[in-house]
């Protein structure tokens, strides 16, 4: 689980922007248009970003749509 988000975060070109992600769903539960709004990224690129660390279990829906 380590080397994954460790490649996740420091070995992907997306990985700072993922790392941003992590931090701030640590502390509060958040769905794409905050996190859009809050990271001041496009909505897609969040997307995009969410569906590669809940394919790889780093984050989990709580809701639809919610993380």
């Amino acid at each position: 689980m380590k080397q994954l988000l460790w490649y996740l975060i420091a070995g992907t070109r997306g990985g700072e922007t993922r790392g941003k992600i992590i931090s701030f769903l640590k502390q509060e539960p958040s769905n794409a248009n905050k996190l859009t709004s809050s990271l001041h990224l496009d909505y897609k690129t969040i997307r995009h970003h969410l569906r590669i660390l809940e394919e790889n279990r780093i984050i989990l829906a709580i809701n639809k749509g919610n993380y």
